[in-house]
């Protein structure tokens, strides 16, 4: 791959060589003389691990490669839009999620009623953790993902008065439940992402097993990822960090109703993409 975690994040790799320089042999937690983790998934990044980390952060860059088209980049350019340019501006990261889902051969296998159910059950969480990881505190505002999109947004934007859902309130609150060294850690989030995509849970699903065994992979990477950045921690403590992660997963769900009821006020506005997924 053009970009890999040791190009994109060396962070990881000096971890990976800080454990085993602390521990001077090979992590085994009964050479390491460490009490037994309940869940034997966590520890060091494996290879399988690493290349799969090394996809999805390559695919997001794809996705986000190059300047915003001429029209979606005029959207952007309002610091505080309407919310129905905030629904137009919204179809363009839509399809951007869409574009890098569909280069896991785990989604292009799945039959495309059910590539559809995934997408319309997910997109509303993918958009508000993405959200979390372009706010900016100090400005109270979404920053642009990379250097090619330097927009910025204000928050207050969010505001629903017709509808008495205060989603400017929820977001910042939800923002702030993500501990900062995670919201701000790519790797961290955009496995969340992939979590939340490869939901067995989704109702009519006519894979469910091969959906949770993708959605197992994006875990237990997860799982091995927070192992090597907190390897300094008891295993307890990466255990509940990893268990508070998905309980911000949680938390997102029980927002987007009032994303979706945004939607539906202003439904006869959207574009074709998003009458479709609502």
């Amino acid at each position: 791959l053009a970009m890999s975690v040791e190009e994109g994040h060396p962070e990881l790799c000096e971890l990976q060589d800080s454990y085993l320089n602390d521990r001077h042999f090979p992590p085994s937690q009964q050479m390491l003389g460490l009490k037994p983790i309940i869940d034997e998934e966590f520890g060091l990044m494996e290879k399988d691990d690493t290349d799969l980390l090394n996809f999805v952060l390559q695919t997001n860059k794809d996705a986000w490669k190059g300047p915003l088209p001429t029209e979606e980049s005029k959207l952007h350019s309002q610091e505080l839009p309407s919310k129905v340019t905030m629904l137009h501006m919204m179809v363009g990261a839509i399809k951007r999620m869409i574009l890098m889902a569909r280069k896991f051969p785990a989604m292009i296998e799945l039959h495309d009623t059910d590539q559809m159910k995934l997408y319309k059950s997910c997109y509303l969480d993918v958009m508000i953790i993405r959200g979390a990881m372009a706010y900016d505190p100090k400005e109270n505002a979404w920053k642009g993902p990379t250097s090619d999109h330097d927009y910025k947004i204000k928050m207050d934007a969010m505001n629903d008065d017709a509808t008495g859902v205060n989603m400017f309130e929820k977001s910042i609150r939800l923002y702030t439940m993500f501990k900062e060294e995670y919201r701000s850690d790519e790797p961290v989030m955009l496995l969340l992402n992939m979590i939340v995509l490869f939901d067995p849970n989704v109702e009519g699903l006519t894979n469910v097993v091969a959906v949770k065994n993708e959605q197992n992979r994006y875990k237990r990477c997860l799982k091995r990822y927070m192992f090597t950045k907190l390897h300094k921690n008891p295993n307890s403590t990466v255990q509940n960090e990893y268990k508070s992660l998905l309980d911000r997963l949680a938390t997102v769900r029980t927002m987007t109703p009032g994303a979706r009821g945004i939607m539906v006020e202003h439904a006869d506005s959207m574009a074709p993409l998003l009458k479709e997924l609502l």
